[in-house]
């Protein structure tokens, strides 16, 4: 049993109070915005075969600059990321794949 050096409470406390897909839906602060950077980002992970000729579809996940369709929800787009990168690091794969992994994800986007 290795416990994990950093451990993201949200995760657990969310996780200890769902049963289904449905209680997810009623946690507070889990809304339409929440949802579609799971759906989208899921999509990305374990998802059908990714179409690039469309890949403004993802800009529903955190929004643009723009404000198009919304404008960018950073603070989601950062607790995304951190979860992304945790996951990464305790994934049951060779140190060689996590370490090019975290550093393509270090690139997209930069954790504080």
């Amino acid at each position: 049993l290795r416990i994990p050096k950093k451990i993201y409470w949200k995760a657990l406390e969310i996780n200890k109070n769902v049963e289904s897909f449905r209680d997810i839906l009623f946690l507070k602060g889990f809304g339409p915005g929440l949802l579609r950077a799971l759906v989208y980002t899921a999509n990305l992970i374990y998802g059908s075969e990714i179409s690039w000729k469309d890949p403004i579809i993802y800009t529903f996940a955190h929004g643009t600059k723009a404000g198009k369709p919304y404008y960018v929800k950073r603070a989601l787009m950062l607790e995304e990321a951190e979860i992304l990168r945790n996951a990464i690091k305790e994934a049951k794969v060779g140190d060689n794949w996590k370490l090019r992994t975290l550093k393509k994800l270090s690139e997209l986007i930069k954790i504080e």
